[in-house]
């Protein structure tokens, strides 16, 4: 998943975020915060990889 991807979908999580907030939509909330549990591994491993970038790093 590239940055710009990961960034989209964090947007429209935070958007769909503030919808279900103001609706009261629990089964909303709860799909978003599966949502963006998915995510975390990937933001993990682009900040694994931005450390180790390195040629050296390897």
């Amino acid at each position: 998943m590239t940055l710009q991807k990961l960034t989209a979908e964090l947007a429209d999580n935070a958007e769909l975020f503030e919808m279900s907030k103001e609706e009261g939509d629990e089964a909303g909330l709860e799909t978003i915060e599966a949502e963006a549990a998915k995510l975390q591994p990937l933001i993990e491993e682009l900040e694994f990889r931005r450390m180790f970038n390195q040629e050296a790093d390897s």
